[in-house]
């Protein structure tokens, strides 16, 4: 899908050429990368024993604590890597009696996927009474909710994604169609 979305946007630029005649044709005209699997089964969503068993591994770690925290807001709240790893404190806040998150692009490094990707979620009791609140108290002095990771190309969540598959491998699944954003998948089937 990432490829075929660039190879469109380089048709696109050549188009611009071609129209200008800096070129006779367009090379990218017709050009995709047809696909060997159902988009479904790219992915697959993880079974409550690979839930469990990543619960069981999640351990915390003090110069790291999104390797405890990323892991569980992913699997309980549904959202996307990128937009968990590039939350600021200030995006968990009681609206209406109900401590929620935050998901939008007011600061100049966050992004959103598209526009129905701002909103706000309510946090789940169970991060509730696992002591996210007292967490993100706690990081109130970086602003940003996870400190240790950095703003790249793509994003805040390239470090925490390469983590997080040799976690996944080691303890896991060994199923490749298993990935980070089989959380997502989880989260919307359970």
């Amino acid at each position: 899908t990432s490829v075929n979305k660039h190879i469109t946007w380089l048709s696109s630029m050549l188009n611009y050429a071609l129209k200008e005649e800096y070129i006779v044709r367009n090379p990218a005209i017709g050009l995709k990368v047809q696909r060997n699997t159902r988009a479904d089964l790219e992915r697959m969503a993880y079974t409550i024993e690979d839930m469990q068993t990543m619960v069981r591994h999640l351990a915390w770690d003090q110069k790291h604590p999104e390797r405890f925290w990323v892991p569980l807001l992913g699997w309980l709240q549904g959202m996307r890597l990128n937009e968990i790893c590039q939350l600021y404190c200030n995006d968990i806040q009681v609206i209406d009696g109900l401590w929620c998150i935050s998901i939008n692009d007011r600061m100049e490094d966050k992004d959103v996927k598209n526009e129905t990707s701002v909103r706000i979620i309510p946090l789940h009791p169970d991060l509730v009474r696992a002591g996210f609140l007292e967490y993100v108290e706690c990081a109130k002095q970086h602003q940003r909710l996870w400190p240790a990771l950095h703003k790249r190309r793509n994003g805040y969540a390239h470090d925490f994604g390469k983590w997080y598959q040799q976690y996944n491998r080691k303890y896991i699944t060994d199923d490749p169609r298993k990935v980070y954003h089989s959380l997502r998948h989880s989260f919307i089937d359970h």
